[in-house]
């Protein structure tokens, strides 16, 4: 295994495009620092319409609420599981139901400091635009702690998620910045960067993470801090995922590649009878 340091002030990994650093080493150039700083002033939020929730029910209501545009935890809440039960399966695959806590509009979650325990029950599911979470803890996931799928403009501030089962993090397919955030104990690692083998419309995208000022990993030693799987879709399509991150120093791995064979569930979603079905996938891991 070949390992390689990359120290920036501003680093692109897994990208094709001119003025970046590239995740199969084809090319190195730094780019402007400037034009790497995010202000937050220029994400707009809708702060009007707060809604206040000290149960999870309550949480999960205002989600619901299309007038609701800042929701704010007063205390730590928890799912539990006769609630959980009233929520519907909306995963399909089989291999790993599990019940989604799906935001799927542009709303302000403020946790205050407080904490969102899924109990193992369930896991969140952002499917929108212009989403901001801000000053909270999501833990015990019984899947990825919080998936963020086919969505643009979301914003993660000072967000820990810890004790998921698998990553703590997935960006599929969505543009999202992470400032000052935590990973902490997950199963899988902390954040997963990719895109869905489904998202092949195309208004689709290839994700893009950005960190802004820091993080904090506080993963298994075995486990990546950062897992960038570029695919190569069915339609020919490569993936090329974009991670920027400012003055970090990363340990990289060599990418390992590897064909894999289309699982029952994507193959029913894409139609494809031929169980031999194959896609290649090209794994990049990063720590700090």
């Amino acid at each position: 295994m070949t390992i390689r340091k990359i120290a920036t002030s501003s680093l692109v990994l897994a990208a094709i495009s001119a003025n970046m650093i590239y995740a199969d080493n084809s090319v190195s150039e730094i780019q402007n620092t400037n034009s790497m700083v995010v202000n937050e002033n220029k994400v707009q939020y809708e702060q009007n319409n707060v809604v206040e929730v000290s149960t999870f029910e309550q949480f999960y209501k205002a989600l619901k609420d299309k007038n609701s545009k800042t929701i704010k935890l007063k205390n730590n809440i928890t799912l539990n599981k006769e609630y959980a039960e009233t929520i519907s399966i909306v995963n399909g695959n089989t291999a790993n139901q599990t019940r989604d806590i799906v935001i799927s509009k542009g709303v302000s979650i403020d946790g205050n400091g407080h904490t969102i325990d899924l109990n193992n029950l369930a896991s969140i599911v952002l499917k929108g635009n212009d989403i901001k979470l801000s000053n909270i803890t999501v833990k015990n996931s019984d899947h990825i702690g919080i998936q963020v799928y086919n969505s643009r403009n979301v914003y993660f501030k000072e967000v820990t998620v810890e004790k998921a089962k698998k990553f703590g993090i997935f960006v599929n397919g969505s543009t999202v910045k992470l400032e000052n955030c935590t990973t902490k104990s997950n199963g899988d690692g902390g954040v997963l960067i990719s895109r869905s083998l489904t998202l092949t419309a195309s208004n689709c995208t290839d994700s893009e993470v950005e960190i802004i000022n820091n993080i904090t990993h506080k993963e298994n030693a075995s486990k990546p801090n950062i897992s960038i799987k570029n695919l190569t879709m069915l339609n020919g399509h490569v993936q090329r995922h974009r991670f920027k991150s400012p003055s970090y120093i990363y340990t990289e791995s060599t990418a390992k590649v590897k064909n894999v064979v289309l699982s029952d569930f994507y193959r029913e979603a894409l139609n494809i009878t031929d169980p031999n079905t194959k896609y290649q996938e090209k794994v990049y891991t990063f720590n700090v």
